[in-house]
Order: structure tokens, then C-alpha cells, then sequence
């Protein structure tokens, strides 16, 4: 049961859950977003990734529909419509941390990503909703 070896994996390196699930996610994230990955980050705009990893997470688990708005040049909300209750904390957290790197990885400063408030729709589960702004590129 993937919970229970999650609980077991946390005990054994002597952390939290909540905390053993942000550094495997960190530590995710690095191994992920590294080589040509961020040789392409590099060259395309923040929107684009966050677009598309949102898509991908969501592909993959088969569950929300993401939508980015670009808000300004250094600003943009994603919004995932339809995530599964339980599911919402952790892929909140996973996206925030996934966004946070990629973004950092295309060269871009004092990013943040900062969750909104959602909603829960009895009909189509919880609707999840991020911000995102970053300062200029570096060098």
C-alpha cells in the first residue's frame, strides 16, 4: 500500500511525511529538469513550461484540466480545474515545487509560487489555482 511505504520511507530517513514529500519531490524535480531539459528552459518563455508540466502531471494521473493566464511579463495563475480531493494537497505542492525549479532552470530570479485559494465543486472535485512571477533573467 503506497501510503504505508511512504509513511515507512519518512520514518526511516527520520522526517515528517509532509517533509520526507517535499525533499523527494525537490530532489525529483533537480534529477527531472536537468541536461537538454534545461538547455530548452532556457529558450522558452516560463508560460510555456508551467503549461506544460501542468499537462503533463495531469496527463499522467488522468485527472484536471490546467489553464495558464499570462497576467504580464513576469506574472502568470495556473488554474487545474476537476483534481480528485486527496489529491489536490499533494499536486498543489508537486506543481509549486515543479514550477518553482523549472522556471528557476530558465534562468529567471526570486521566483514564487504561491497558492490561491480553491474551491471544491461537489460535481468535478477541487479546483486548484497558483501564482507565479518571477524577476528578469540572469546573465
Amino acid at each position: 500500500d503506497a501510503p504505508e511505504l511512504i509513511d515507512a520511507e519518512a520514518r526511516v530517513c527520520g522526517l515528517t511525511v509532509p517533509r520526507y514529500l517535499d525533499r523527494r519531490t525537490r530532489h525529483q524535480a533537480q534529477r527531472d529538469l536537468g541536461g537538454i531539459t534545461t538547455l530548452m528552459l532556457r529558450v522558452l518563455p516560463p508560460a510555456w513550461f508551467v503549461s506544460r508540466m501542468a499537462r503533463v502531471m495531469t496527463d499522467t494521473f488522468n485527472f484536471g484540466l490546467p489553464r495558464v493566464d499570462v497576467l504580464g511579463p513576469d506574472h502568470l495563475q495556473l488554474h487545474i480545474t476537476g483534481v480528485p480531493e486527496p489529491l489536490a494537497p499533494w499536486l498543489e505542492h508537486s506543481i509549486g515545487v515543479y514550477g518553482k525549479a523549472g522556471v528557476e532552470r530558465a534562468g529567471r530570479r526570486n521566483v514564487e509560487v504561491r497558492p490561491l485559494p480553491a474551491d471544491l465543486r461537489i460535481d468535478s472535485g477541487v479546483n486548484l489555482h497558483l501564482d507565479v512571477r518571477w524577476g528578469h533573467a540572469s546573465g
